[in-house]
């Protein structure tokens, strides 16, 4: 039996909705919470990971104590398609290096999982229409000079047109930041220089090298390691539920 103190996760900010699809994504039944009622049953579909990522805050909500970051999945019910470290066979090296996420009724909606300095591009033979933010915190954001801001969202792209397997050789360019990149969207994503968490309004797409519509999410952190974003997401929820 598992002790998850629901009370406390409400008191957080979540709903029951909100609690019982986080709970049903990391595989917990309501037979094995203690002292809990029963929630109305949610069966993942068979793609979905068990730490399909779920953050139901905005940006703006989060204490400046804890990571500045949301999922950027911004319909209901998304699925994981590919985790990352998947097939290595065929990507080569350690496998996928970011997660697949998609919806199962055509949504497409997404957004920023992180703020700071925004770069896009595209790649044919790759991610496709893609989106970046190397991330800083608004008081971050407001040290920098406008040079500053420029040379990494530059240095960013260029790193990118290079046709990259992945985003580990940005923490070179941004050394000691969170790292947030978004591939496979449906058009340019067209965002300001700067961007809030969650604050951008993109469109889950198919371009570059991919087999169905669907969103490439990698993320960096501030030691430069490739980390699944759906993990950091789950942690979070666990702190703020009192787990």
């Amino acid at each position: 039996m598992i002790n998850f103190d629901r009370e406390a996760a409400k008191k957080a900010g979540y709903t029951d909705q909100e609690i019982d699809a986080f709970l049903s994504s990391i595989g917990i039944t309501s037979e094995q919470l203690l002292g809990q009622p029963s929630p109305t049953p949610v069966t993942p579909d068979t793609t979905m990971a068990q730490n399909a990522p779920r953050m139901p805050v905005q940006g703006s909500s989060i204490p400046m104590t804890v990571p500045d970051y949301v999922t950027p999945m911004k319909g209901e019910n998304p699925v994981m398609t590919q985790k990352m470290y998947d097939r290595p066979w065929v990507y080569g090296g350690m496998g996928h290096r970011g997660e697949d996420l998609a919806y199962n009724d055509g949504q497409d909606a997404l957004t920023n999982p992180i703020g700071g300095v925004t770069f896009s591009g595209y790649d044919p033979y790759g991610f496709g229409n893609y989106s970046g933010v190397i991330g800083a915190s608004p008081e971050e954001l407001a040290q920098m000079s406008p040079e500053e801001k420029v040379r990494m969202a530059q240095q960013a792209s260029d790193y990118m047109a290079g046709g990259q397997a992945d985003i580990s050789g940005l923490s070179q360019i941004a050394p000691g930041k969170n790292i947030s990149l978004q591939g496979h969207l449906a058009e340019p994503a067209n965002l300001p220089s700067e961007v809030a968490t969650g604050s951008a309004n993109l469109r889950m797409g198919s371009t570059g090298f991919s087999t169905g519509p669907h969103l490439h999410q990698e993320f960096m952190n501030t030691e430069g390691q490739l980390q699944p974003l759906s993990v950091l997401l789950e942690r979070e929820i666990r702190k703020r539920a009192g787990r």
